[in-house]
């Protein structure tokens, strides 16, 4: 009895691995979340290229006159004119600094 039953479960499986399919190969792409989204590496930092807002498109120059130690520069606001003018003396704490003064119109 433990013969046969053991011969009919034998003659089972060897019908059922004929009946089987071969492994099919498993293309990258298969894999690629696990290289695109590894938990063992950082992801990289996006880097925004969007040009810096101008501090200054709303101010405007008003005037620039030579005093004892560089210049005295006065500056605007365009658009509000209940803001007070912006005054950058040398020897003054200011927001802020001349870096050069160029007063000839040629090499500009």
């Amino acid at each position: 009895m433990k013969a046969s039953l053991f011969i009919t479960f034998l003659s089972f499986i060897l019908c059922l691995s004929t009946q089987a399919n071969t492994p099919k190969k498993l293309t990258p792409q298969t894999y690629s979340g696990l290289w695109l989204n590894s938990p063992f590496t950082t992801k990289p930092t996006v880097i925004n290229n969007a040009p810096a807002e101008n501090p200054f498109k709303d101010l405007h120059l008003l005037g620039i006159a030579p005093v004892e130690g560089g210049y005295r520069i006065v500056i605007s606001h365009k658009k509000d004119q209940n803001t007070p003018k912006i005054i950058i003396e040398p020897g003054t704490h200011s927001p802020y600094e001349v870096v050069a003064v160029n007063r000839n119109p040629a090499e500009r």
